[in-house]
């Protein structure tokens, strides 16, 4: 399960904490970023491609994704590269670069996406 996601420098989105509960729903006024707290999670998830999501006048935005399990996904975007950070209590970090527009298999497995 989700425990809180952090965006940062992502289209409208300065600097966002969410805390996650399971069942989360975003609500607010036009123009709020819910619309923009999707996209990055779908960012997050897919690996996006592209530069048009970093918020004007920045140079990389990022993603973060806390599971109750205790791992902590970071997912950083500049203009020409991607990385992700996976960390976990009792672990050593990774970080998985040049990926080619593919999401890491560690990643989706932290993530219970796969067994």
């Amino acid at each position: 399960m989700f425990k809180r996601l952090t965006v940062k420098n992502f289209r409208t989105l300065g600097d966002v904490t969410l805390e996650l509960a399971p069942y989360t729903v975003i609500i607010g006024q036009n123009q709020a970023g819910k619309s923009n707290t999707l996209r990055a999670m779908r960012a997050l998830f897919t690996n996006a491609t592209g530069d048009d999501f970093i918020r004007q006048g920045q140079n990389s935005c990022s993603v973060e994704l806390e599971t109750e399990e205790g791992y902590i996904v970071l997912w950083e975007k500049t203009k020409t590269t991607a990385s992700y950070t996976i960390k976990h209590a009792g672990e050593d970090d990774r970080v998985f670069t040049k990926l080619a527009g593919s999401v890491p298999p560690r990643f989706r497995k932290c993530l219970a996406f796969v067994a």
